[in-house]
């Protein structure tokens, strides 16, 4: 890549867009075989993703939990006189 201007940091001057093609191709030969690989685990990934923006998205569910928590404390205190006589009863 000593002659793409591009590569040499002159942004300003439009590259040889065969030239450029071409050594990439040269470059990544040997990745090519990679490349069914590849997009069998990109598309594993999107489905992992599209998963967990869904139901299963672990920040949603976990983002209230602590209200959750302070919400099930709360009924519990409210509720303790019936909760002590159903643990009585059933012991």
């Amino acid at each position: 890549m000593l002659y793409c201007p591009y590569c040499r940091g002159l942004p300003g001057l439009k590259p040889c867009h065969n030239y450029c093609h071409n050594v990439m191709r040269g470059c990544l030969a040997n990745q090519a075989d990679l490349d069914p690989e590849w997009n069998l685990f990109i598309d594993a990934m999107l489905l992992v993703a599209d998963r967990l923006e869904g139901p299963f998205n672990i920040e949603a569910i976990m983002e209230p939990i602590d209200v959750k928590i302070s919400e099930a404390i709360m009924t519990m205190q409210d509720n303790s006189m019936t909760v002590s006589a159903k643990v009585k009863t059933t012991t």
